[in-house]
Parts: structure tokens; C-alpha cells; sequence
């Protein structure tokens, strides 16, 4: 019988715990909020500030029908459409759970009336954990002087769902929004366009994520705002996420004019397009000191900075990994005009990278390596298109720089050494240089000048060196239509040099490949080797013959080669050990990913593309067969 009572008295406790479970999540409160007026009257009227009040306290906003009834906790403020202009005392104070919800961002206008009240919008959180969702209004005309966060400051967990953030004012920084520790912050398309700051020193014109702080942005865009300082649209001191988004037409007083990322912090950005920004100093569209990775055909363009118009990478305390994005038609006043690394001692990665179309007025149109003691590193990608009115059209690379490509086409760059710069170390293995232009200059290809560079199983073809003609009306006859080496080291083994030409100023095509010492490290053709001097191993060179490449195209794989065509003189004709990395590991495919080995062949290709290579299974497009159905 007691056993029969427990189990009795259990069972009744538990359809009461159940019972009290359901009241308690059901309990909320909906308050409608029923005048534009900003007050705390009792007179028959329920404000959006009481609204906010009645739901923290749990108190009705006044006895009158028609006041704000009684919050229960994690309410729902329904803000119809209209334009609620904030009085004295200003910021709409939120300290407990709840959503606010207007009727739609163009129709509900939350107005801070910042010149006025000299108060921001809202300031969410601050003393305990909560969790608040303002949906569907337009945030506008905060203004904190002296301080930071003119529309928003949270510490709280604060969801922005389709809302506008519209001409705040954040005198020190955080003209929309500032998200200040431990507060997480999730934007969900969202428009955050016009809010600015005030002191010299002013930063995030846009958002501000302070350290501690969690950002989430999804789709949405952050459009024309304006920091003194650093980060025009956004600055991270925190850890940042942003996918799908639109960041364009910010400017920065110093670095950062899309996005300033600081030393030490994370950021995720992916499917994003940051464009038409501006930085007075380094990075129009990103500065990142800290650890940020770019992904999923994001887009870098159009953005312009006195260094890196595009990016500017800074890393003693961090790093870059950009994978399968593309970087195009940026600026640089000085260096740098898709990316500028500076110095740091972390190494930034470049995958499957479309970098081109950029400009630098001094050096680098497309990449500019500074000083830095561990490499950058560039594997499947293309630079391409890329002009420095200075040299290195493509990359420039700069003392004590470290640059390594795999697998990479530098092509139709243009500038005095047209595809590449190098006064550090270079290493290229399994890339092509093709169609690059040296303006007036030597070096159509690669101008090593004080460098190391080392080229490896390399194509470098149908560069020009002394051009001129397109642009000043003829050429000078400077050589080194594919490889100048001036007072460095060039280091070959297993490439292929071709094609190459100097332009008179006659305006004639004259072919030169090279000028210079090269040190040959054996296995290599070199078509025309009037003007420059090969030592070292010359077992296996081929020299004075057409390699019978074809043009630079498509032929499989992530970039452009140039294919060896049937009869060529380097097939068959790389070291008969194996074709090897500067390290010494034998190459197991092309630059395009194919197999080096091929058939019953025992020998690898010179250059950059294996002849007669299929793609790998991972690599073939499956084709299943179309079945019609009868209609009948």
C-alpha cells in the first residue's frame, strides 16, 4: 500500500510540474503599443517606452484603459507603424528578455532623436544575462557624445532581424552598434547604411565588436559608413562571422575601410562581397591582423587604399587562409593593389584565388610581399591582368619577402618586370608565366633583380620584355623577354623557357628568353639563349628548339596552362629520377592536378603540364544518360 501511494503521489507531482512547466511557458504577455509619444503618463496610452518598462517590472504602465498591461517575462512589444521619436532621458534601457517587433523596417522608425537627447537608441543587457530579438524597424538618429555605440550598445543576447541601422552617431566609435563583452550579437539581413563617428580618433563607423564580444552576420548589407579611424564598416576585436552579406561604399580615416580586424581575433567571412570601400592608409576592403579565413566565392572588389586596395594582411598575431574567392579591380595609391602582406610571422595562404584586374601606382599590382620571415603561400590560383605603374605587375617581392606559388598561372600582368618582381626569395612548382608584359623595361616574365628564385617542372612563355609600343608608341629592346636575372640567383630544373620576346623599337617581336646567369639544376628547354649564360647541371637541357606549346587555355584542372603538343621536345624529357619539388619529393601530378606518370611512360614532362594525362577520378564529371518519359 505505501509503494502503491508513492507511486501514486509521484505521478500527481509530475502532471503538476508539467502542468506548471506549460503556465509558465505560455505566461508571456503581448503588449501593443499604441501612441508614437515618448512618455510615462498614466493616460490611457501605452508608449514604447513603458512598453519596455511594464515587461521588466511586471507592472501595468497605469491603471487608465489603454495603458501597457502587465509584462510576464520574455514578452512580445508589438510597434505598429509610425515614427517614435525618444524624449528625455533618452536610450530605451532593455534588462530583460523579450522581442520588439515592428510592422516592417520601412513603415515602424525608432527615432533616438540624438541631437536632442544626446543619447543613443537602446542599451541592451549591462547587469544580467538576457536575451532580446528586435525585429522589422529602422533604428535611426542616435547619437552618443563623447562615448561609444550611437544606435545600439548591447551586452546582452541581442537578434537584429531584417532591421535598419540609419544614421547613428558614435562619437568614439560605434556609430551603429557597439557589442561589448560577454554580448552576442546576430544581424539577420539586416541594412546598417550612414551611422558614423565624430572624434579623430573615432572607430566603426558601422559595428564594433569590443574583445569578449560574439558577432553573427547573416545576408543583410553594410553600406556608406564612416569611421575617423579604423574600420569604416566594420571593426572586430572579437570573433566575427559573416556569410552572405553585402559590405560597400565605407570609408575609414586610417586602415580598414570594409572591415579592421584586430591582432589576435578570429573572423570567418564567407559568400560576401565587399566592394567600392575606402581606406586613407592600408586596406580598402579588409585589414586583418588576426586570424581570418575567406571563403565560398566571396568577392573583393572595386576598393581602394594607399596600400593593399584590396587586403592588407598584418600578422604578428594571426593569420589569413582565402580559399576559392576573387580579388578584383582594387586600388592602391602606393603598393599593393589586390593584397598587401605586410610583415608578421605568420603565413597567409592563397587557394583556388582569382586575383585580377588590380592596380598599384608604385609596386605590385596584384600581390606585394613586404617583410616577412615565413612565406606567403599561393596554390591553385590565377593572377592575372594585374598593373603596377612601379614593378612587379603581378607580385612584387620585396627583401627579406618570401613567396611561394603551386599549381599557379601569372598571366597579362603588366608593369617593369611584368609578372614578377623579386628582390627576396621565390619558389614556383608546377605554375606557368605566360603573356606577362615589361613596360620599357626588362623582364617581361620574372625580373629577378637581388632575389632567389627557384623554378620548378614552370612554364614561362610568351612573355614580352622592352614594351612600349601600346602605350609610349615603340619599344626599347630590353631583354629578358621571359627571365631576367640582374644581380640574384635563378635557379631551374625541369622547366621550360619559350617563346619569349623582345620588342624593338621598331616595334618588332624579336624572340629572347632570357638575359642573365642561370643556374641550371638540369632537365630544362630553353628555346633561345642569345644573351644569357647557363651554369650549374646542364644533363638533360634542351636547347634551341620550339617546345610546340599550344595557347594558354582550359585544360582541365583550376587555372590556365599551355598545353604540350604532339611531337614536343619536352615530353618524356624531364629527369628520368622523377620530377621533383624544391624539397626533393617527386611531383605526382601537373599543374592541373593530373597524373605525372602516364601509361606505360616512366618519365615525367618538362614543364608545368603532362602530356597525354587524364584527370583523377575524383576530378571526372559524371554524365548520367537522359531518360524521356512517354507522355502517352
Amino acid at each position: 500500500m505505501k509503494l502503491k501511494f508513492l507511486f501514486v503521489s509521484l505521478v500527481a507531482l509530475g502532471a503538476f510540474m508539467i502542468v506548471a512547466l506549460t503556465a509558465s511557458v505560455s505566461a508571456s504577455t503581448i503588449i501593443n503599443v499604441n501612441t508614437t509619444t515618448d512618455e510615462t503618463n498614466n493616460d490611457g496610452f501605452c508608449s514604447l517606452r513603458e512598453a519596455i518598462i511594464a515587461s521588466e517590472t511586471h507592472l501595468a504602465s497605469g491603471a487608465a484603459p489603454g495603458e501597457c498591461p502587465a509584462g510576464s517575462g520574455n514578452d512580445t512589444i508589438n510597434v505598429a507603424s509610425g515614427i517614435y521619436t525618444l524624449a528625455s532621458p533618452g536610450q530605451l534601457n532593455v534588462s530583460s528578455s523579450m522581442n520588439i517587433v515592428g510592422a516592417g523596417a520601412a513603415l515602424t522608425f525608432i527615432d533616438g532623436n540624438g541631437s536632442v537627447t544626446a543619447d543613443r537608441v537602446f542599451d541592451v543587457g549591462w547587469t544580467t544575462p538576457i536575451t532580446v530579438t528586435i525585429s522589422a524597424v529602422t533604428i535611426e538618429n542616435g547619437r552618443q557624445p563623447g562615448y561609444y555605440g550611437g544606435g545600439i550598445h548591447n551586452t546582452g543576447n541581442l537578434t537584429l532581424n531584417n532591421c535598419i541601422l540609419t544614421g547613428n552617431i558614435g562619437d568614439f566609435g560605434a556609430g551603429g552598434l557597439w557589442n561589448q563583452d560577454p554580448g552576442v550579437v546576430t544581424l539577420n539581413n539586416c541594412l546598417v547604411s550612414n551611422n558614423s563617428t565624430n572624434s579623430q580618433y573615432g572607430r566603426a563607423g558601422g559595428l564594433d565588436n569590443d574583445p569578449g564580444g560574439t558577432m553573427i552576420i547573416n545576408g543583410g548589407s553594410i553600406l556608406t559608413n564612416t569611421a575617423n579611424s579604423f574600420g569604416g564598416g566594420i571593426y572586430s576585436n572579437g570573433i566575427l562571422t559573416v556569410s552572405g552579406s553585402l559590405i560597400r561604399g565605407n570609408t575609414s580615416g586610417a586602415d580598414g575601410g570594409g572591415v579592421y580586424l584586430v591582432d589576435y581575433k578570429t573572423a570567418t567571412l564567407s559568400a560576401v562581397t565587399i566592394s567600392a570601400n575606402t581606406a586613407i592608409t592600408n586596406g580598402g576592403g579588409i585589414y586583418d591582423a588576426g586570424y581570418l579565413t575567406l571563403t565560398s566565392n566571396s568577392l573583393i572588389q572595386n576598393n581602394t587604399a594607399n596600400n593593399g586596395g584590396g587586403l592588407y594582411l598584418t600578422h604578428d598575431f594571426g593569420s589569413a587562409t582565402l580559399i576559392n574567392s576573387s580579388i578584383l579591380t582594387n586600388t592602391a595609391n602606393t603598393s599593393g593593389g589586390g593584397l598587401y602582406k605586410d610583415h608578421g610571422g605568420n603565413t597567409p595562404t592563397l587557394n583556388q584565388m582569382d586575383v585580377i584586374g588590380n592596380q598599384a601606382t608604385v609596386d605590385g599590382g596584384g600581390l606585394y610581399v613586404y617583410d616577412t620571415p615565413k612565406p606567403v603561400t599561393v596554390n591553385n590560383s590565377t593572377l592575372a591582368g594585374n598593373i603596377a605603374a612601379g614593378h612587379g605587375g603581378g607580385v612584387f617581392i620585396n627583401t627579406n619577402g618570401i613567396a611561394v606559388f603551386t599549381d599557379t598561372t601569372i598571366s597579362s600582368n603588366l608593369s617593369h618586370g611584368g609578372g614578377l618582381y623579386n628582390n627576396g626569395t621565390l619558389t614556383m612548382t608546377n605554375s606557368t608565366v605566360s603573356g606577362n608584359l615589361s613596360i620599357d623595361d626588362k623582364g617581361g616574365g620574372l625580373y629577378n633583380n637581388t632575389g632567389l628564385a627557384g623554378l620548378y617542372n614552370t612554364t614561362i612563355a610568351h612573355n614580352v620584355s622592352g614594351g612600349a609600343f601600346i602605350i609610349f608608341g615603340m619599344g626599347n629592346s630590353a631583354p629578358g623577354g621571359g627571365i631576367e636575372n640582374s644581380a640574384g640567383t635563378v635557379n631551374l630544373r625541369n622547366t621550360i623557357v619559350a617563346t619569349n620576346t623582345l620588342e624593338t623599337v621598331a616595334n618588332a617581336l624579336v624572340p629572347n628568353d632570357c638575359d642573365g646567369t642561370l643556374a641550371s639544376q638540369g632537365h630544362n628547354l630553353i628555346q633561345t639563349t642569345t644573351g644569357c649564360t647557363l651554369n650549374g647541371t646542364t644533363t638533360g637541357n634542351v636547347t634551341g628548339l620550339d617546345p610546340k606549346l599550344g595557347a594558354l587555355a582550359d585544360n582541365g584542372g583550376p587555372t590556365l596552362t599551355h598545353a604540350l603538343l604532339a611531337g614536343s621536345p619536352a615530353i618524356d624529357a624531364g629527369n628520368p629520377a622523377g620530377c621533383t619539388d624544391p624539397r626533393g619529393a617527386i611531383l605526382t601530378t601537373d599543374q592541373r592536378g593530373f597524373p605525372r606518370i602516364v601509361g606505360g611512360d616512366t618519365i615525367c614532362d618538362m614543364g608545368a603540364y603532362e602530356y597525354g594525362a587524364m584527370a583523377p577520378p575524383s576530378m571526372r564529371k559524371l554524365y548520367l544518360p537522359l531518360i524521356l518519359r512517354d507522355s502517352q
